[in-house]
């Protein structure tokens, strides 16, 4: 094989291992189920940042049928709950707990779901649709842009 050869096959091996999504036309459903969450992670400025602490707790469950809900909070909740009435940007705690509930649907050939979101905890969510890039690996699913951020969840058996 010459040299435009060996580069079109290393190309090609390249574009199947890196670039094509870990979720199949064949197995769309394979989103449905419970899924534990074991990482929310932001990075930024070459760090990373985690909102919710290093073990946050929390279910992403997508239905048979199409809907979604998603629970998201620290392991440690607040000793204060009179503190929680007064936004963080007034002085108030950070968030503890998002969650937030609606409909679902897959795009298997850009790799995304879509959360259309009917009521929850985070301000301006309901009544849009909240598109997030995944990977999908057996019992693994990572929903972020990687180097951007990450949320890392296990399937609940």
């Amino acid at each position: 094989m010459n040299s435009i050869g060996t580069a079109k096959a290393t190309l090609l091996v390249f574009l199947i291992v890196y670039a094509i999504p870990a979720c199949t036309a064949e197995d769309e459903s394979a989103i449905v189920g419970t899924w534990e969450l074991v990482r929310f992670e932001n990075f930024d400025d070459g760090g990373s940042s985690h909102p919710f602490g290093e073990n946050p707790i929390g279910y992403f469950i997508y239905t048979q049928d199409g809907h979604v809900s998603i629970h998201i909070q620290t392991a440690e909740q607040p000793k204060d709950w009179t503190s929680l009435r007064v936004p963080p940007d007034e002085g108030g705690p950070e968030p503890w707990y998002v969650g937030y509930f609606g409909r679902y649907s897959v795009d298997l050939d850009a790799g995304t779901v879509t959360h259309q979101v009917e009521g929850g905890t985070i301000l301006g969510y309901p009544g849009t649709d909240q598109e997030r890039p995944f990977v999908l690996d057996g019992d693994r699913l990572v929903i972020g842009i990687e180097g951007e951020w990450e949320r890392e969840l296990l399937r609940v058996r």
